[in-house]
C-alpha cells in the first residue's frame, strides 16, 4: 500500500460545549476537556486487492480496517465474516486491468444509511476531485435504485460509475481509496469548509420556499419519532418554525434548506447532517434521548462548521438494541426555555 498524499496532520481538536450545557452533562458529549484526536487522512493506492458489495477492501484476503468506518471492536467481532463471505459465498469478477478505480462508500454508507453516507463518504468525495474525473467510481448497485445517492454524486465530475451487485466481489489490478477524514462520528472543520465551498453553486431557486426556522419531522420515516409531535410542532408554529419531511425533496432542496435556515430543530437522524451545509452562526437544536453518551456526531459536526449547538435530552423508549432505534416524548417546559434562548442568540 502506498500514500499517494496527505489530506490533513493528525490534530486535537478542542470542541466548543453546547451552548444550553447543563452540570453534569459533559460526561454525555465527551467530558471535559471537549478533546478528540483526528488521526492524519490521505490518498492511498493498494495494489492487487479485492472489493466487496459492501465497500470492504481486502488485501492476501484481509480486510484493511484503515478504510472500513467501523468501531475497533466491530472490526475484531466481524472481520472473519467478512473473509468467509468474500471465500464462499460471493460471486468473483476481474475488472479490467488498465482502468484506474477509486472506492469511496463503505460497509456503514448502506441503504438506510444516507447519515453515513454524507458524513463518511461525502467528506472524502470532496477530497479526490481531481481524481474522480480520470477514475471509474466503484459503487454499491443499491445507488442505483436511491436517486438521492446518485444526486450527491451528480455534483461532481466524474469519469464513470461502476456498480457492484449485492453479494458479488471485484478482483482489482489496482485501487485507489481516501483514508477516512475523521473517525465516523467526528468531523474537520478545513474538510466540512471544502464541502460547503463545493457546494456553493446550489443557487436559491425556490427562494420563495426557503425558511428561516424550520422543524424537521420523522413523521414519514420508518423509526424514530418524537411522540408528542403534535404538542412540538403547535409551540413551533408560534415561533414561526416551518415544518418540513425532507422525504418529500430532493437532495439539492434539502441542502438549500439547510443553507437558508437560521434555525434548525429535529430529533437525531440523517437529516441532521446536512448541518454541513448551514451557514457560520446559525444555530441546531438535537432532541436526544436520555444518558446518549454514544450519539455526539450532529455536536461535533455543529463545532467542526462553527453553528451553535443546543441539545434537549427527552424521556422515551428504545425499540432496540441496534440503530439508535427509539421514540422520544419533548419535555415542553424545556422546550420553552431553550427556544427562546436561541432566538435570542441569533
Amino acid at each position: 500500500m502506498k500514500q499517494l498524499r496527505k489530506f490533513y496532520d493528525e490534530i486535537i481538536i478542542n470542541r466548543t460545549p453546547p451552548k444550553n450545557i447543563k452540570k453534569g452533562d459533559e460526561l454525555l458529549f465527551g467530558g471535559t476537556p471537549f478533546q478528540w484526536v483526528i488521526e492524519e487522512s490521505g490518498l492511498f493506492e493498494i495494489k492487487n486487492c479485492i472489493v466487496s458489495s459492501e465497500g470492504i477492501v481486502l488485501k492476501n484476503y484481509f480486510p484493511l480496517k484503515k478504510f472500513i468506518v467501523c468501531f475497533r471492536q466491530d472490526f475484531k467481532n466481524y472481520y472473519l465474516k467478512y473473509i468467509l463471505k468474500i471465500i464462499f459465498k460471493t460471486k468473483k469478477i476481474n475488472l479490467p486491468k488498465e482502468e484506474n478505480y477509486i472506492l469511496i462508500f463503505d460497509n456503514y454508507s448502506g441503504p438506510n444509511g444516507f447519515a453515513h453516507w454524507l458524513s463518511d463518504g461525502l467528506t472524502r468525495l470532496v477530497e479526490v476531485t481531481k481524481e474522480l474525473k480520470n477514475c471509474t467510481v466503484l459503487a454499491p448497485e443499491y445507488f442505483k435504485h436511491n436517486k438521492i445517492y446518485l444526486e450527491t454524486l451528480s455534483f461532481f465530475e466524474i469519469k464513470n460509475i461502476y456498480f457492484i451487485q449485492k453479494n458479488t466481489s471485484v478482483f482489482l489490478n489496482k485501487l485507489i481509496v481516501p483514508s477516512h477524514i475523521a473517525e465516523s462520528g467526528n468531523y474537520y472543520s478545513k474538510n466540512i469548509k471544502k464541502i460547503q465551498s463545493h457546494f456553493d453553486s446550489i443557487n436559491n431557486a425556490h427562494k420563495n420556499q426557503l425558511f428561516e426556522r424550520i422543524y424537521i419531522s420523522r413523521a414519514k420515516a420508518q423509526r424514530r419519532f418524537v411522540t408528542n409531535e403534535e404538542e412540538v410542532v403547535k409551540f413551533l408554529s408560534i415561533h414561526n418554525f416551518k415544518v418540513l419531511y425532507f422525504e418529500d425533496f430532493s437532495f439539492k432542496e434539502q441542502v438549500a434548506f439547510m443553507k437558508n435556515a437560521k434555525i434548525v430543530v429535529s430529533i437525531h437522524g440523517a437529516a441532521l447532517s446536512l448541518a454541513m451545509f448551514m451557514s457560520q452562526g446559525t444555530s441546531l437544536l438535537e432532541f436526544k434521548i436520555n444518558n446518549d453518551n454514544k450519539n455526539c456526531m450532529f455536536f461535533s459536526l455543529c463545532d467542526a462548521a462553527n453553528i451553535n449547538y443546543y441539545y434537549i435530552f427527552c424521556n422515551g423508549a428504545v425499540n432496540t438494541d441496534r440503530a439508535n432505534n427509539f421514540d422520544i416524548v419533548v419535555d415542553l417546559k424545556e422546550l420553552n426555555k431553550v427556544i427562546p434562548m436561541i432566538i435570542s442568540s441569533n
